[in-house]
């Protein structure tokens, strides 16, 4: 029995591999033409297969010599070996090729190809001027828009609006460091400045006192061009005789540009009597310019006051002591009186009450024995309820005024001890 069972598995096994061998060379052989595609059958790669939505039967074919697939074996064989006896320029116009061009070219030969891309800026205006497109450098549209302003001063019937337009995007392009010394290269004080500060029209004067402070603010070279064309005398006498409040503020912002960092210009303003000036301010009615030329003395003062850790800015600061021409004016009392003014007028203006607070606290070791104690002292009392308030979401800014009252109470309790 087992004899026989032997020769049923042998025979099994040889069935079984004849299977196989017929399976792997049952393989389509396609042609030109679509022919059907039996099943079991393995369909070579590289031909184009569908489905006949008649029969359902699997037809395949050869594709088209136009659409065939590029041969790579042969497409590569064709890569240069070495790569320095190759010239790269007879590459095939390829995407490959173009790959193979950019990675065996040298930079010389990629700089002698590229040389024409880069041209100067007289080579691109030559271009763009048969174009009638001018490119201008920053300097020539500044020096044009001078032009245009100086011929609009001269037209007998003054076209404001123009006017404006010019200050708009003179203001917009003076801020920039390099432009802001161009400004003063092209004389741009004296033709355009000072002229339309002379202007009777309140919105040229408005608009020209703001391109005047953004134009010294941190440039140094236009700050001492203003302080040596005689800018502080010219913005005194706005401040001073300009019944426009709004003229006056713009001209009070300019002159703290000019002033701020510049311990000559501050010596200059002093000795121009502008502390005069200013403190006749303090019987005004305006409360708010008030308080905008007391915080222009008050950052003054923390310049100077802070001056004596840089060596080389205290000799600067040295040489005047602005302090004491302030204590001349008696602005001790007069800080006394804008506060409580302040109180009166809105109790909730903060911002301002710190303003007045910082600027007592920076003459607080002279004033001392003239401040009013009551006066500070219910203001502390009234902080120190705000930050316990539980309707104050950050009490920071309340601690930073009542620290400021804390410490001119100090002072305000010393000197009352040694006058007694």
């Amino acid at each position: 029995m087992f004899k026989y069972l032997s020769v049923f598995v042998i025979i099994g096994f040889i069935f079984f591999i004849q299977c196989s061998k017929n399976e792997e060379n049952d393989v389509f052989v396609p042609t030109k033409e679509w022919q059907i595609v039996r099943k079991g059958q393995k369909i070579p790669r590289g031909l184009h297969v569908r489905i006949n939505l008649e029969t359902g039967e699997t037809e395949a074919k050869l594709l088209d010599d136009s659409k065939a697939p590029e041969d790579k074996t042969r497409a590569l064989t064709a890569l240069p070996q070495d790569h320095e006896d190759t010239n790269v320029e007879n590459l095939p116009k390829s995407t490959l090729g173009e790959a193979i061009r950019d990675l065996f070219t040298s930079d010389e030969l990629k700089l002698k190809k590229n040389k024409n891309k880069f041209r100067s800026y007289d080579e691109i205006k030559k271009t763009l001027g048969d174009l009638n497109l001018t490119p201008k450098m920053d300097a020539e549209i500044i020096r044009d828009l001078l032009k245009k302003h100086l011929e609009g001063l001269n037209r007998e019937k003054l076209d404001k609006s123009k006017l404006l337009k010019i200050i708009e995007d003179l203001d917009f392009l003076v801020h920039q460091y390099d432009n802001g010394r161009e400004f003063v290269k092209q004389n741009a004080f004296q033709e355009f400045i000072y002229k339309n500060l002379n202007s009777t029209d309140l919105d040229i004067k408005k608009e020209t006192l703001k391109l005047m402070t953004g134009l010294m603010q941190n440039n140094v070279n236009p700050k001492i061009h203003a302080f040596e064309s005689g800018a502080i005398g010219v913005l005194l006498r706005l401040i001073n005789f300009e019944s426009d409040l709004g003229v006056k503020t713009r001209a009070l912002s300019a002159l703290g540009a000019l002033l701020r960092s510049f311990p000559v210009a501050q010596r200059k303003f002093v000795e121009s009597g502008g502390l005069a000036v200013l403190t006749k301010f303090f019987d005004s009615d305006d409360i708010k310019f008030q308080v905008k030329l007391v915080t222009m003395i008050s950052d003054l003062l923390v310049e100077h006051e802070y001056s004596v850790v840089d060596e080389n800015l205290r000799k600067y600061y040295t040489k005047f002591d602005l302090t004491k021409h302030i204590l001349e004016h008696d602005w001790c009392t007069k800080l006394n009186k804008l506060l409580l003014g302040l109180l009166i007028t809105d109790k909730d203006d903060h911002d301002s009450v710190e303003k007045c607070l910082t600027a007592m606290h920076s003459l607080r070791a002279h004033c001392g024995g003239k401040y009013e104690k009551d006066l500070i002292t219910n203001l502390k009392k009234r902080y120190d309820l705000l930050i316990k308030s539980d309707d104050v979401e950050d009490s920071t800014f309340y601690n930073v005024l009542k620290d400021l009252c804390d410490e001119i109470l100090y002072h305000v309790n010393n000197s009352v001890k040694t006058e007694l």
